[in-house]
């Protein structure tokens, strides 16, 4: 239980490494020859450095990556452009906060990770984790991981609670699927987590032991830093990672919480 509730604090997998390849030359001859050495070959960026100076290219660049799945020299700048700048993007006024978090509704698939606060590069999802998803409606968030978006093994559904002014979104974890149906939690989890949520919410003058200072960690929080039609950009404060997803082409609730229905 305890690795289930570790699992709901991070949107965002860490991604270890990436192995390269690199194929070798060889050549042969019939004849004595003095050796022959192989001209220098330049090697050329996959893409080349883009300029990032407007909202409408730095998406253009993450809209790109997110659709082909992969990575470029341009994608971290661009990130980094968005999350540098959002105070200008949305703050006024504020029904452009209130545009990015409607456009964050939907189901959305991992594809890309920093893994840490301190990566300057995306890597795509370890190879343990082969789908990994978020949901956004009006009532939850909830997050998953699973062999593909038609079988899902593990899933989280959380109340979420909105801050528009700064952008955060404060999950808690209400309830588990397994195979897309929903665990009949012990009692004591309940009361466990209930208390939990008091100890949050306790006054910071308020005299606490060491164990409940512990457990007066700040809950989950994701900023909402970009969002289009393709792509959904967040930072999460468990890991201080950077995530990029792909939005999903169809709802992923019926599959991993069955017989869940949200609020008309």
């Amino acid at each position: 239980m305890k690795a289930l509730i570790l699992l709901s604090t991070s949107l965002l997998p860490v991604v270890d490494s990436f192995s390269s390849w690199m194929a070798p030359l060889g050549g042969h001859s019939s004849a004595p020859s003095a050796p022959i050495t192989p001209p220098l070959q330049q090697v050329q960026p996959t893409q080349p450095v883009t300029d990032i100076d407007s909202y409408e290219t730095a998406f253009s660049i993450i809209d790109d990556c997110t659709i082909q799945e992969e990575s470029n020299e341009n994608l971290f700048r661009a990130v980094k452009y968005i999350e540098h700048n959002s105070y200008k993007f949305y703050n006024h006024p504020a029904s452009k906060t209130q545009a990015l978090w409607n456009r964050a509704h939907g189901s959305w698939k991992l594809i890309l990770s920093t893994g840490s606060p301190t990566c300057q590069s995306f890597h795509p999802p370890p190879a343990f984790l082969p789908f990994s998803y978020a949901m956004i409606d009006d009532e939850h968030f909830g997050n998953g991981v699973g062999l593909n978006d038609h079988t899902i093994w593990l899933s989280l559904l959380h109340k979420h609670d909105f801050n528009h002014r700064i952008r955060h979104m404060v999950v808690q974890v209400q309830h588990v699927f397994l195979g897309g149906r929903k665990l009949e939690l012990p009692a004591f989890f309940s009361k466990a987590s209930k208390l939990l949520r008091e100890r949050r919410q306790r006054q910071p003058n308020e005299t606490t032991t060491q164990t409940q200072k512990n457990d007066n960690k700040p809950p989950p929080t994701f900023v909402i830093l970009g969002a289009s039609e393709h792509a959904l950009i967040a930072r999460g404060n468990q890991s201080g990672g950077l995530a990029i997803w792909k939005r999903m082409p169809h709802d992923i609730r019926p599959i991993a919480y069955k017989g869940y229905e949200p609020k008309k």
